[in-house]
């Protein structure tokens, strides 16, 4: 009778036991990230669907990582034992239970926080994950005495009951758990939802636009084919573009994201806003875009890939959801996760378009009207060509006089601004022609994207009284001017031009808009078009650029934080002067020379200095706003910073 409960030493019991027991830890670490990613994204995403999706594929890893574990258990110790089967059971429910634990802090730290990605091996990094691995042991541990004991006890008694009935009823009532445990909980969700969405209705006024802002990060409009480049990069955006207002002439208020999505959604130039600075954040008591359209009805959603678009930077606030994919928030579950980044190495705007197209279903259902801007950072460095563009991209390249070798360290993250210089100067001709080739490559494989999404919203007639922009933050130095990448000091037009299309067909006639413009007239003038000019701050420095006849002075700013001051750039008529942070002056004629080849300063002093007047008085008319400090974010938005190779590591 003692032995009743003993089990023999074969294979087969070790198998059944390890692949059940795998199966319920599965199911379970299911539930848990079902329900931490309910109240993560939504119940607009993570819903019922999701949420047995996950059970099936976890359930399904989990019968199979328990017979792995339980054959190499059986091999290496339990051939030789007869151990109870509730001391076995508690042994395996311990180890995979401890063992997941460990998996799931591993995979956060190198997916998902953002000191993980390229600084996978810094010492913070691993330290969690030695601490991680430090409690999974000693969890091992606990749980094990915990179930052991728990397993011998009268309540677990059918689980280790000959008859399989009770084996099944309580495997079912455990799934049943689970199942009640997500269902209440997003239940949970619907109920605090509700709150938001009953105020939303009562400030909705009629025949209310929705508003998509698609951001395409470092895109430049000359490599769009729209604004006339050879290749065919962009066939989904020239589409909008022929259908609606394309701008000829738009200039970014800096070079690099921050600043610039400030000015976008404050409709500030960089010295008004304050966030300027390498770590600053944007105030919180300067009204924002996404604010205003909140606050007038729309249901907000801001989805983006860029880590500094979330808290660290303050450009999050006003939206009703911000979710950073791969920085801040899982848009998935873990193992999806790591087989789509690591064995298929797919992008992320997958996930960000499938994101706003449940949330545009959503806001559909709940009658609200939405506000949606994407950030797109797959065009942004380095540069990972995507296929079958890139291979049809390079057909025309002679590949035989190409450095591959050499061409190989931009597809990473180059760690300095000094080996940057030094790569670049060894390259050839072609060999920038064939760098580029991959920056185009990037931008057609969003273009596809972009073109998948408004296919899905219009079969659904999802498009309907919807304003959809294409933009981009900032430029991208391709070996101009001895310079790749941005944020830098220089402000040529590679860095600052920007592409801007706005298709509206309701309200907007096909046509392509000539005069200069700047990033902070795309604020005012989009809401001017969906009927809140009213709600337009007093202190905004964009213009409605359909109210506007002539181009007006423009302005781009760089603060280098090293020496406290800021080099800045004017465009006015036609002609443009960089002032740099020591007081030197280039002049340029943009009309005659839109590469900016020939510097006209020392050749027109007179005009530069004219120029230079009308900047300082640019500049003196402005609010001006020191960069706000967060010093408890300051290290973390340093490491992302790094991480984006801002900064030199």
């Amino acid at each position: 009778m003692q032995h009743k409960n003993r089990l023999p030493s074969n294979l087969t019991h070790h198998l059944l036991l390890g692949s059940l027991i795998g199966f319920l830890i599965g199911c379970f670490f299911a539930c848990i990230e079902s329900i931490f990613l309910l109240f993560q994204l939504g119940n607009f995403f993570v819903d019922f669907h999701f949420f047995t999706e996950g059970m099936l594929i976890y359930g399904l890893f989990g019968i199979l990582t328990g017979l792995l574990a339980s054959f190499l258990l059986f091999i290496g110790f339990f051939r030789n034992s007869n151990w109870q089967i509730q001391k076995q059971t508690a042994f395996f429910a311990a180890l995979f239970l401890s063992t997941g634990f460990f998996l799931e802090i591993f995979f956060y730290f190198m997916d998902i926080i953002p000191f993980g990605g390229a600084n996978k091996w810094s010492f913070r990094t691993l330290s969690f994950i030695s601490i991680g691995a430090v409690i999974s042991v000693l969890l091992f541990i606990g749980l094990n005495r915990l179930f052991n004991k728990a397993f011998h006890s009268k309540l677990f008694s059918p689980l280790f009951l000959k008859s399989p009935l009770g084996k099944a009823a309580a495997l079912v009532i455990i799934l049943i758990f689970f199942v009640a445990s997500f269902m209440g909980l997003e239940e949970t969700n619907r109920y605090l939802e509700k709150k938001t969405i009953l105020s939303k209705r009562e400030s909705i006024q009629e025949n209310k636009t929705n508003i998509l802002i698609i951001l395409v990060d470092a895109l430049r409009p000359d490599h769009l084919s729209c604004y006339g480049y050879s290749q065919a990069t962009s066939p989904h955006i020239d589409v909008l573009s022929a259908e609606g207002t394309m701008f000829e002439s738009v200039f970014a208020t800096s070079n690099w994201s921050i600043p610039t999505h400030a000015s976008l959604f404050t409709g500030l130039y960089p010295c008004s806003h304050g966030a300027y600075s390498l770590i600053s954040v944007l105030r919180k008591d300067i009204p924002t875009f996404p604010e205003i359209l909140s606050k007038n009805g729309y249901y907000s959603l801001s989805v983006y890939n860029n880590p500094l678009l979330g808290k660290s930077g303050g450009l999050s606030r006003g939206f009703d959801k911000a979710i950073g994919i791969e920085n801040e928030h899982k848009a998935s579950f873990t193992l999806l996760r790591v087989y789509e980044k690591f064995f298929k190495q797919d992008s992320l705007s997958d996930d960000i378009m499938e994101l706003t197209s449940r949330w545009i279903e959503h806001c559909h259902n709940l009658k609200l009207p939405y506000f949606i801007f994407i950030n797109l950072l797959d065009v942004h460095s380095p540069y990972q060509p995507k296929e079958p563009y890139f291979s049809n991209f390079i057909n025309s390249v002679n590949l035989k006089r190409v450095n591959l070798p050499l061409l190989e360290n931009f597809k990473y993250e180059i760690k300095s601004k000094q080996r940057q210089s030094e790569l670049l100067s060894q390259l050839s001709d072609i060999d920038r022609i064939y760098l580029q080739r991959m920056y185009d490559s990037n931008i057609r494989y969003v273009d596809e994207q972009i073109g998948n999404l408004l296919e899905q919203l219009k079969v659904k007639g999802r498009v309907e009284d919807t304003f959809i922009a294409i933009t981009a933050d900032h430029g991208e130095y391709l070996g101009e001017h001895g310079i790749m990448g941005h944020v830098i000091s220089t402000l040529y037009n590679e860095g600052l031009n920007i592409p801007l299309i706005f298709w509206y067909p309701q309200k907007l006639n096909p046509q392509v808009i000539k005069k200069t413009a700047s990033q902070v007239d795309i604020f005012p003038t989009i809401l001017s078009l969906v009927g809140l000019k009213e709600h337009i701050p007093n202190q905004i420095q964009g213009r409605d650029l359909f109210k506007e006849d002539k181009s007006y002075d423009i302005l781009a700013e760089f603060y280098l934080d090293s020496q406290r001051k800021f080099s800045r750039a004017i465009v006015s008529n036609g002609m443009k002067l960089m002032v740099d942070a020591d007081g030197n002056h280039e002049l340029y004629d943009l009309r005659k020379d839109p590469n900016e080849t020939k510097d006209l300063s020392a050749l027109f002093p007179e005009k530069a200095e004219a120029m230079s007047e009308k900047l300082n008085a640019m500049i003196n008319s402005y609010p001006k706003l020191k960069p706000t400090m967060d010093e408890d974010k300051r290290k973390r938005l340093e490491t992302l910073l790094r991480s984006l190779g801002y900064i030199d590591r």
